[in-house]
Order: structure tokens, then C-alpha cells, then sequence
């Protein structure tokens, strides 16, 4: 019987370092997917970071038009602007060959340039509303690659939801991208984030800061 009982002991010691192992194991590879999954979002977003190009190509204060692509892949991009007060914002769209007038800086040269003083005319683009909690933005101290907005804002509406434009972007399509700010807003840059979609959250993949002069 002592025989027995030890034999019983010990394959319940047994059974027990095996669960344990079993839960380890399982704790692991879960971490390390997750790890894994996390390595690949942030190579994603440092390849598509640089394969989107920005730049002010008109402003006077109140009014900007950027220029904006991305090199070799399709994107669903946002656009959101921080800086700004409720309602102080208004985005409008325009791709480059349609809708405006062609100019020519230099006929000799045949250097082409686009009337993108005239601010009339301008498609709205589509909005969406996405939680806070879904928009990641880069960390500015450095201690981690993203943030949320909420984490990053302490001056959201008190849904936690914001509005942002959105634009789908053809491989190596150049477009034009006005953001319009209200007069009087108090502040004095609004930052223009540019947002990849990835599994219906925003991430922020480049940045144009605008001198407000309203």
C-alpha cells in the first residue's frame, strides 16, 4: 500500500509539472506571437512611412494645399488634424489632371505648374468617425513607437471619437490635399497627420505641420 501510494504521489507530481509546463509553453508562444505580430506591424509602418512623400506646395495662413503620394503601393489613408478647435477644419480633395487649369511657369522650358491658388471648385472628401482609442500616433518622447490618441490628447470630445477625412491612393498618384482652418482658432500650428488604415485602426505614417495665421 505505501507502494502504491508513493507510485500515486508521484505520477500526481507528475501530472502537475506538466500542466505546468503545458501553460508555460502555451504563455510563451502566445507572448511570442504577439511580439512577432507587433514586429511586423511596426516594419509595415516604417516601410510605408517611407514610401509616402508630403509637401506645402500653397498657404496663406488659413488655407494649405499639400501635396501628397505614396511610391509603389495603394493605401486607404486618413487624415486628421490636431491643433484645432471643434469644428475648425474643413478638408477638401483634389488629384493632380483633374478638374483645374494647367499653367506654365516656363513655355521654353515647358515646366508645368498647377493653379492651386484658386480655392474654388474643390471636391470634399468623405469622412469617417474612428474612436480615439483606435488611432495610434507616433510616441514624441520615444519610449514606445505608438500611442493612442487618447493617451496623446487630453482635449478630446467627450464621445472619444474624432472625425477624419479619408482618401484611397492609387500606387504612385500624386494628389492635392486642401485643409482649410478656421479664423480665430487659438492656436499656432496645426499638425496634419497622414494615417494608414490597418484592421480599422489609423496609424500615423507622416506628419505636415501648418503655421497658423488666422
Amino acid at each position: 500500500m505505501r507502494g502504491q501510494a508513493g507510485l500515486i504521489s508521484t505520477m500526481i507530481m507528475v501530472g502537475v509539472v506538466l500542466v505546468i509546463g503545458i501553460a508555460a509553453l502555451a504563455y510563451f508562444n502566445t507572448s511570442m506571437a504577439a511580439q512577432r505580430a507587433e514586429l511586423q506591424l511596426q516594419s509595415l509602418l516604417a516601410v510605408e512611412s517611407s514610401r509616402t512623400i508630403t509637401s506645402i506646395v500653397y498657404g496663406n495662413g488659413t488655407d494649405y494645399v499639400i501635396f501628397l503620394t505614396k511610391k509603389m503601393t495603394e493605401a486607404r489613408i486618413d487624415i486628421l488634424v490636431l491643433g484645432t478647435a471643434s469644428g475648425g477644419v474643413r478638408y477638401d480633395y483634389l488629384g493632380l489632371g483633374q478638374d483645374y487649369d494647367l499653367y506654365y511657369a516656363d513655355p521654353q522650358a515647358g515646366v508645368p505648374y498647377y493653379n492651386i491658388t484658386d480655392l474654388t471648385g474643390w471636391d470634399p472628401i468623405p469622412s469617417l468617425i474612428r474612436g480615439s482609442g483606435q488611432v495610434y500616433i507616433k510616441d514624441p518622447t520615444g519610449t514606445s513607437p505608438y500611442m493612442t490618441l487618447s493617451e496623446y490628447c487630453d482635449n478630446l470630445p467627450a464621445t472619444g471619437a474624432v472625425t477624419m477625412g479619408r482618401l484611397f491612393i492609387e500606387p504612385n498618384e500624386p494628389v492635392l490635399l486642401r485643409v482649410h482652418l478656421a479664423p480665430n482658432l487659438p492656436i499656432d500650428t496645426a499638425w496634419v497627420m497622414i494615417m494608414l488604415e490597418i484592421s480599422d485602426s489609423s496609424y500615423q505614417i507622416a506628419t505636415v505641420p501648418l503655421p497658423y495665421h488666422g
